[in-house]
């Protein structure tokens, strides 16, 4: 299993547990942690990841200032709560830091990226730019009804948007 952390949209760290083994992660902001992840909407000790020999993640508050947040609920401090692919994990409300799961790696091959019927396109991959061609923005995600649609459980129903300021080519 492999766990990324991204934020504005980049990987920022990632790390990968081994089936049969264990690990006990601090995350936080500050040297000390295994995990350090050095913004301020990040605890000093914000959470706690554990992976079992069964293969199985919990994830723990660590009574951080700005929350926990799994599928939007936010988590009651130090009460271990499993975590699974698919699921939706933020740090802090503001200026998130998420937490993707996979058992893929984190390049964008491993992403399949086609276009929805709303895109008039010739070929099964389009390119960001020939999407925006007569449109002024266009939105991604893994709903059907999203200009590019991305069929991963990391990915949002309307996960981003692209928008034309302007047209200085």
């Amino acid at each position: 299993m492999k766990i990324g952390f991204v934020f504005e949209g980049k990987l920022i760290k990632k790390i990968q547990f081994q089936k049969g083994s264990t690990a006990v992660l601090t995350i936080g902001r500050i040297e000390g942690n295994d995990i350090v992840l050095s913004l301020p909407q990040i605890s000093k000790k914000h959470a706690q990841l554990i992976y079992d020999e069964a293969g199985d993640t919990y994830l723990i508050d660590l009574e951080s200032r700005n929350g926990t947040f799994v599928n939007g609920n936010k988590l009651i401090p130090n009460s271990p709560n499993k975590i699974s692919i698919g699921d939706k994990i933020t740090l802090a409300v503001e200026n998130q830091v998420e937490l993707l799961i996979t058992q893929d790696d984190f390049n964008i091959s491993s992403v399949e990226l086609k276009p929805s019927t709303n895109v008039d396109t010739q070929t099964s991959k389009t390119s960001i730019s020939e999407a925006l061609k007569g449109k002024n923005k266009v939105i991604i995600g893994r709903n059907d009804d999203c200009d590019f649609v991305i069929s991963s459980p990391s990915v949002s129903r309307k996960h981003a948007m692209i928008e034309r300021i302007s047209d200085s080519s």
